[in-house]
Formats: C-alpha cells, sequence, structure tokens
C-alpha cells in the first residue's frame, strides 16, 4: 500500500470514529450528570492522535468530532434548556479550543515524540499544558460572552468559570489522560512516517547482516 493512501485512509478512519464515538458520548454524559453541558469527551484524545501520527493534516478530525457534539447537544440533550448554547459561535469556539493539542508539537521538537512517549514526567507535562491551554481557552470565550452581554469582571466571577470549565470538559480530561497512557504503550501515539523510516531502517540493516553472513 502507498504511503499516501494508507495516510488518507488512517485518517477517515480517525474522522468516522471521532464522529461516531461522540454521537454517544455527548448524550451519555448528560444522561449521567444532567446539569452539566458536555463538550466533546474524545475530541482532544482523537486530535493528539491524530496530529502525532500525521502533523498538521491530523487536524482534519476536529470539525467531525464538534459537529457529532453539536447535533447531539443541540437536537437530542434531556436538558432542553442547554440545546440554545450549542449554536455557530460554540461550534466555532469548540474547534478553537480542541486546537489547543498543538502545544504538543512544542514537546515533540523539545523531546522528540519516541521519547517523549517513554518519559512519563514529560508525557505528563504536555498533557497538562494541552488541559491548562484547553481550560483557558474555554474561559476566555465564557468571559468574553458574558461582558458582550453586559455582565461585569471579577477574579470570583473569573474563579468560579474556571470551576465549572473543568467540570464541563472532566470527562475529556480524563479520557485525554487514561487515552494517551493506554494508547503509548501500544505505539499508536506515534509518527508515522518516522515510524515506517525506521522499520525500512531496520529492516535493510538485517538484510546486510545477513548478506555478510
Amino acid at each position: 500500500m502507498k504511503f499516501k493512501t494508507y495516510r488518507i485512509i488512517d485518517l477517515l478512519i480517525l474522522c468516522i470514529l471521532s464522529f461516531a464515538i461522540e454521537l454517544l458520548t455527548t448524550p451519555c454524559v448528560n444522561l449521567f450528570i444532567p446539569t452539566i453541558r458536555p463538550f466533546p469527551v474524545l475530541g482532544l484524545l482523537l486530535t493528539l492522535v491524530a496530529v502525532t501520527r500525521w502533523g498538521l493534516l491530523g487536524i482534519i478530525v476536529v470539525p467531525f468530532n464538534t459537529l457529532a457534539n453539536f447535533l447531539m447537544g443541540r437536537f437530542v440533550l434531556n436538558a432542553i434548556n442547554y440545546r440554545a448554547t450549542y449554536d455557530l459561535s460554540s461550534f466555532i469556539f469548540t474547534m478553537i479550543s480542541t486546537l489547543a493539542v498543538l502545544v504538543s508539537f512544542l514537546w515533540y521538537k523539545k523531546k522528540g515524540t519516541r521519547e517523549l512517549y517513554k518519559d512519563y514526567g514529560s508525557m505528563l507535562g504536555m498533557l497538562g499544558t494541552i488541559v491548562f491551554v484547553n481550560l483557558l481557552v474555554c474561559v476566555l470565550y465564557s468571559l468574553i460572552g458574558s461582558l458582550m452581554s453586559g455582565g461585569t469582571f471579577s477574579l470570583n466571577d473569573f474563579w468560579a468559570r474556571c470551576l465549572g470549565m473543568l467540570l464541563y470538559n472532566i470527562f475529556g480530561y480524563l479520557a485525554l489522560l487514561v487515552g494517551t497512557f493506554i494508547l503509548s504503550k501500544q505505539e499508536v501515539l506515534a509518527d508515522v512516517k518516522e515510524k515506517l523510516l525506521k522499520k525500512k531502517e531496520e529492516q535493510e540493516n538485517e538484510k546486510q547482516y545477513y548478506t555478510k553472513k
């Protein structure tokens, strides 16, 4: 199979998974905790997988995951009072907040993809950075919306929004943490091109070894 064909198939599978899983998880979260507005549960994890494997091309999964979350939130949630919050601005904001995973590139550049996932300290540092950026974007969106509606800013309000957004995203953060540990052990979180080149190099070295013998 050609490299480009493999890349297309791999990204297509990730897009389908991202869309299909979120169709299930968004209403399930609302069923489990009816008082929160569900954000994408596996959006951060699957986007991390995609961008780790294919670089910037991996962000193609983001709109699929966001669309599934939007559709379920807008038309299916039991909490009818939350349905109106799923609008165009929230759709765009959710995609932007999911792109927080792109900070992983800074860690990959500094540590190397393979080495990073062997070092739990570095991996936790990367995940913490992703969560921080994602949470910051969520809080800023909430604050801007409040100020545009005539609200006022206060530190108490800021910390309350931080806590609220942390609660809304908690399932996504837990999925990111647990999923990253599991998938890193299975070598799913790997630069595919780098992995294939290394495999090819090992095969050539093995061939040369047996040829000399």
